[in-house]
C-alpha cells in the first residue's frame, strides 16, 4: 500500500505472511515481513527517508528469530551537480537458540554511518568523497567500532 498526498511526500507500508522455508534447519516455518517507511522533501534541496523492517519466524516448536531493520536518510542536493548525503542504519537479531543446532550469539547488533559527498565536475565524470563505519554488538558486549573507511573515487565515461 502506498500514499502520495502530495509531490512532497510519499508512504508506504508492505506486509509478506506465510510459508518459508528455515535453511538452518530444512525446518518449514511462518514468516510475517513487515516495512513501512515514508519520505519527505523539505522545498528543493533536503530530502528525508525513513523505514523500518521487522520480520519473525515461527514454527511449530516456537519463534525462530526475529529482524529488525531501521533507516535514515538524509541528502541535500546543493545543485544539479553536487549533494551530499547521510545513511544511519540500526539491524538487530535475536535468535531462539533452542531451536538452532549450529552455534550462534542469541543477539546481534549492527550499526552502520555512511557520509558521501559528491560532484559531478562534467557529464562524463563524478567525484566522491566519503566515510563510512560498522559497529557491533551482542548479548556480551555492547556495540563497539568494527571498522572505519574514508574513501574518495572519480568515476570518468570514456568516449569512443
Amino acid at each position: 500500500m502506498c500514499l502520495k498526498p502530495n509531490g512532497h511526500s510519499h508512504a508506504w507500508f508492505n506486509m509478506i505472511s506465510g510459508d518459508q522455508v528455515d535453511y538452518a534447519n530444512t525446518r518449514k516455518g511462518e514468516r510475517l515481513n513487515l516495512n513501512p517507511g515514508f519520505w519527505y522533501r523539505f522545498g528543493r534541496h533536503l530530502r528525508l527517508e525513513l523505514s523500518y523492517t521487522r520480520e519473525t519466524m515461527d514454527e511449530p516448536e516456537g519463534w525462530l528469530y526475529k529482524a529488525e531493520i531501521g533507516q535514515l536518510n538524509a541528502s541535500w542536493q546543493f545543485s544539479a551537480r553536487s549533494f551530499v548525503r547521510a545513511i544511519v542504519q540500526h539491524v538487530g537479531y535475536d535468535f531462539n537458540l533452542a531451536l538452532y543446532e549450529d552455534d550462534r550469539d542469541s543477539e546481534v547488533r549492527q550499526l552502520f554511518t555512511q557520509f558521501l559527498f559528491s560532484y559531478k565536475l562534467n557529464p562524463q565524470t563524478v567525484f566522491f568523497l566519503g566515510y563510512s563505519d560498522n559497529s557491533a554488538a551482542n548479548q556480551d558486549y555492547g556495540l563497539a567500532r568494527a571498522n572505519r573507511t574514508v574513501f574518495v573515487k572519480i568515476g570518468y565515461a570514456f568516449v569512443l
